[in-house]
C-alpha cells in the first residue's frame, strides 16, 4: 500500500511539473520579464483598432445569422431593435477603421467625419458589455 501511494504521489508531481513546463514553453513570450517595451506603447490606438476591426466585422456576420440584439435596445426599440444594433456596430466600425488607417487619414479628416468617429467611439464605450453572442 505504501509503495502505491508513493507512485501516486510521484505521478501527480510529475504531471504537475510536466504541465508547468509545457505551459512555460508554450507561453514563453508572455512569461518573459521584459516582454513589453516602450515601443509597444506607440500608437496603441492603431493597434487596438487593427485588433477590433476584423472582430467587429465577424460579429456583424454572426449576429446576422442569429439576430442577437442587446435587451436594452429591444426595450427601447421593440420594432426595429436589430436594425438599430447593426447601425450602432457599423458606426463603431467606421471609427475603428479610421484609426486602423490612421497614418493614411490623419490630416484628411473633416469636421463631419470627426463627429462620426467620436460617435462610434462613444457607442463602443456605451455598448462594450453587449459585444457578445
Amino acid at each position: 500500500m505504501h509503495s502505491q501511494m508513493t507512485v501516486m504521489k510521484k505521478s501527480k508531481t510529475t504531471s504537475k511539473i510536466f504541465k508547468e513546463h509545457y505551459y512555460k514553453r508554450q507561453c514563453s513570450q508572455l512569461i518573459k520579464k521584459d516582454y513589453l517595451t516602450p515601443e509597444d506603447c506607440w500608437s496603441i490606438e492603431v493597434d487596438t483598432a487593427k485588433f477590433l476591426v476584423p472582430r467587429l466585422k465577424l460579429f456583424l456576420k454572426t449576429i446576422d445569422h442569429c439576430g442577437a440584439t442587446p435587451g436594452i435596445l429591444a426595450l427601447q426599440y421593440p420594432d426595429d431593435c436589430y436594425e438599430r444594433w447593426v447601425e450602432i456596430i457599423n458606426k463603431m466600425l467606421f471609427a475603428f477603421e479610421y484609426y486602423a488607417d490612421l497614418y493614411e487619414r490623419r490630416f484628411n479628416t473633416n469636421d463631419e467625419e470627426q463627429a462620426k468617429i467620436n460617435e462610434g467611439l462613444m457607442l463602443f464605450a456605451e455598448y462594450y458589455g453587449y459585444l457578445w453572442v
